[in-house]
């Protein structure tokens, strides 16, 4: 075991068989460097192990991209080993990529109808591969008609493996209408399903119509092409039509823009002709306005001046006023020193009457009517 799976030897071989050899995802590592580097590799034999692809330890997804990016592996064989659904997907993504593998070998394991479904994406898209095995794997109706639907499409397989499943009358009828538009699958495995006799008969007898089949198969390669040139011509029917559309709508918005315009030239026309008056208008407004402020600066003029006219009267006014106060003193005394000065009666000249008082003082009729006569005079003011 330590000498097959030594890198140093098998990294130069073509033709690798590891068949019977319990190996399992866990003790690839060395077959997986061999994927990734030998440039010699041609045929790889892992029939009866234990692999699974279930990537518990990282070897799986190992081996899938190895296998992918692989240029010169043309067999694979993985039969009878543990590939389930899991296992099988990570194989269909390899095939999508891979471009040398011609011959792939599943059989006896544990595929089931998640599996054929996975590899009909695969078988979609690769185109590389000439022979496939799927016996053995409780492929069902369901996977056999996911797996008729990628023979429609593919261009190179020649032979398929399909025996041994659970395939009935509805898978079987599947793959004989994809049979019927496809010419390049040769021959094609399905004993040991549960189709009737007749299904069986029927696959085989379009697959030995090989002159019926090219010219189906003709004549559906050539229908892409009229249906897309019928297609292509409806499409530019549509935008044609859809052109004379736009062009009416592009005219229609022309002719309206047009009319906008002569509308708002006419506004303009209009607008300049009535200018003159309205210029005459502004002329005569802003006079009037003018000769508002010249009124309202005279009446502030007068009204400063009224008002300095009157603070010079208030200030004269109270001048008086106080003068006035101070003359009844004086008046008194000299008065008073007048009478002491002059003897009884030669003031007049004759003997004063008896009953009539030898000094009179008025100032107190004086004091109380030149006030009132001061107050009248403020009032009037």
């Amino acid at each position: 075991m330590s000498t097959i799976m030594n890198f140093e030897y098998l990294i130069n071989k073509e033709n690798i068989d590891l068949s019977f050899n319990a190996l399992h995802d866990g003790n690839i590592e060395t077959l997986v460097e061999v994927l990734q580097k030998s440039t010699v590799l041609r045929e790889l034999n892992l029939y009866s192990n234990r692999i699974a692809l279930t990537d518990d330890d990282g070897n799986a997804d190992a081996f899938a991209n190895a296998l992918a990016q692989n240029s010169t592996i043309r067999v694979l064989s993985l039969g009878s080993n543990m590939i389930a659904g899991e296992g099988t997907k990570r194989l269909a993504n390899a095939l999508k990529e891979n471009t040398s593998l011609e011959e792939l070998h599943l059989g006896d394991n544990y595929m089931g109808n998640d599996g054929a479904r996975f590899m009909s994406d695969a078988l979609a898209a690769n185109a590389s591969l000439r022979m496939i095995g799927f016996y053995g794997n409780n492929i069902g109706d369901e996977g056999a008609k996911c797996l008729a639907k990628s023979f429609q499409s593919n261009s190179t397989l020649n032979v398929v493996w399909i025996h041994e499943n659970k395939i009935g009358d509805d898978g079987a009828q599947a793959l004989a209408e994809a049979l019927e538009d496809n010419d390049t699958i040769e021959s094609m495995f399905v004993l040991g399903n549960s189709m009737s006799k007749k299904e069986e008969n029927g696959i085989k007898a379009i697959l030995a119509d090989v002159n019926g089949r090219k010219k189906r198969a003709n004549e559906e390669k050539e229908k892409p092409k009229a249906l897309v040139v019928e297609v292509e011509s409806a499409e530019k029917d549509e935008i044609l039509s859809l052109k004379e559309e736009e062009i009416e709508k592009l005219k229609a918005d022309l002719a309206e823009s047009r009319k906008e315009t002569e509308v708002a030239k006419a506004e303009v026309a209009t607008a300049a002709s009535a200018s003159p008056s309205q210029e005459e208008e502004m002329t005569a407004l802003r006079s009037e306005v003018a000769a508002k402020d010249e009124e309202i600066a005279a009446l502030k003029s007068a009204f400063k001046n009224q008002m300095t006219a009157k603070d010079e009267e208030i200030a004269k006014l109270k001048t008086v006023y106080e003068a006035f106060n101070r003359k009844p003193e004086e008046t008194m005394t000299t008065t008073l020193a007048e009478k002491m000065m002059t003897p009884a009666g030669e003031e007049s000249g004759s003997e004063p009457a008896l009953d009539q008082a030898p000094f009179e003082d008025t100032r107190d009729d004086e004091l109380e009517s030149e006030p009132l006569a001061l107050t009248m005079v403020a009032s009037t003011e």
